[in-house]
């Protein structure tokens, strides 16, 4: 997905930049929230108003903004009441027993992570039950008595979110009674054992964790599965998934990896966007699958290796973010200089020398740029912070001559978030 034009603009980059250097001035980030709303930019308009009034910068993934905990006070929920939800994007807030009242008038779609809290009292759950559009529940060590309840009263939740639930691997039979679940992650104790469950058609995202699960059980689970994080052995090569958009592995280190075979067969998910896998050996083979994705913007490879030729990937014309961990020399750094419309680049275990910081700065569509490594040139690689649209330069992992990260910080302007190694 090439860069959206307006992001060019010159009123958006003068109020973009302004807001930026002073990042402690949260007017600064209302007004130009305000200008995207004017301008029908609704879910960067939510970014920069959850960013006024928390101080992070949410990313919206699969649909969903994570808003955090918005303070009482200062205007903020009034302000975000007043502000336009879009009906496909889902905002998530954390708990805070005060901001109930605020949530039953909220018009969108909408989530609540309670973390650790249990609510066993008839009031909070009633403050639950009080709100219109709540779609989303995230818990840490629910007990079993509350998920008993969840799932008696609270049918409409299309996202449930359970990190370590305090339940036996029978209860989970009890997500039957929630047919209007679409996203689930569970991890902990309790997605160990899945032989309770039954399969659940509706469901488009599972993520379970932190075990290794066979894919036949998975294509059982989850048939119509459009996103899957979690750790698979025996994937093999044909089709399991046919509308599948994301696969993801829950970590980068350890079993299970895909296989040559596997990696190649992934071509056969013409859907697929987001990638994230790791393989003892990143196969050529399976670059030039990978390559022939139409839908691929997202990449995560994670070899033990030295990586193969990475020539392929210059036909991916929609990838806009690549990460790589492994090997890498310099001329990986060439070939992925030959990737057109990279807008979020991260290399780990990278060797570069002044040649291949120029390829980089030759990346001028990147808005972030992480490296960590080996740099032995000559030069400090000031050329990354003239980058036209960098918005977040990463570079504390990157081994260097001393002298060079305070030069690149001094280099960087205002607005960039320039992060080097400490004197």
């Amino acid at each position: 997905m090439p860069r959206e034009s307006w992001r060019d603009h010159p009123e958006y980059l003068a109020l973009w930049r302004e807001s930026r250097q002073s990042a402690d001035d949260r007017q600064l980030s209302l007004v130009l929230a305000d200008w995207l709303e004017e301008h029908g930019h609704l879910e960067e308009m939510w970014r920069e108003r959850v960013r006024a009034f928390t101080g992070r910068f949410p990313v919206i993934v699969d649909g969903i903004l994570r808003a955090g905990y918005v303070p009482i006070g200062q205007g903020a929920w009034q302000m975000l009441l007043a502000a336009t939800v879009p009906d496909h994007l889902l905002i998530h807030f954390d708990c805070n027993i005060h901001t109930y009242r605020h949530l039953t008038r909220f018009g969108g779609r909408c989530g609540w992570n309670l973390g650790m809290r249990d609510w066993p009292s008839p009031t909070e759950r009633n403050h639950l039950r009080a709100i219109p559009r709540l779609e989303m529940l995230a818990c840490r060590q629910m007990t079993a008595d509350s998920w008993r309840w969840t799932t008696a009263s609270l049918p409409g939740l299309t996202y449930l979110e359970l990190d370590g639930p305090q339940i036996e691997a029978a209860d989970l039979a009890r997500l039957k009674m929630l047919p209007a679940l679409r996203h689930l992650t569970l991890d902990g104790r309790a997605a160990q054992n899945t032989t309770a469950l039954t399969t659940l058609p509706n469901l488009r995202h599972l993520a379970l964790g932190p075990y290794t699960y066979q894919a036949d059980r998975i294509q059982e689970l989850a048939p119509n599965a459009e996103s899957l994080l979690l750790d698979m052995e025996e994937l093999g090569e044909s089709l399991r998934w046919p509308q599948l958009r994301s696969l993801q592995m829950s970590h980068f280190q350890g079993e299970p990896t895909l296989s040559e075979g596997e990696q190649v067969a992934l071509s056969q998910y013409v859907h697929l966007e987001r990638v994230k896998i790791r393989c003892r050996n990143v196969s050529a083979a399976g670059v030039q699958a990978l390559a022939t994705l139409p839908r691929l913007r997202e990449l995560t490879l994670h070899g033990e290796d030295v990586f193969p030729s990475l020539e392929a990937l210059a036909r991916c014309s929609s990838l806009e973010s690549l990460t790589l961990l492994g090997d890498l020399q310099h001329e990986h750094v060439h070939q992925i200089g030959q990737i057109a419309g990279l807008r979020h680049l991260s290399l780990s275990q990278v060797t570069l020398a002044d040649a291949e910081i120029a390829v980089l700065a030759n990346q001028t569509s990147l808005e972030s740029l992480r490296l960590a490594g080996l740099y032995h040139g000559q030069q400090a690689p000031v050329a990354l912070v003239e980058l036209p649209h960098l918005e977040r330069l990463e570079l504390q992992n990157l081994t260097m001559n001393s002298a060079f990260p305070q030069r690149v910080q001094g280099a960087a302007p205002r607005w960039m978030e320039c992060v080097v190694a400490e004197a």
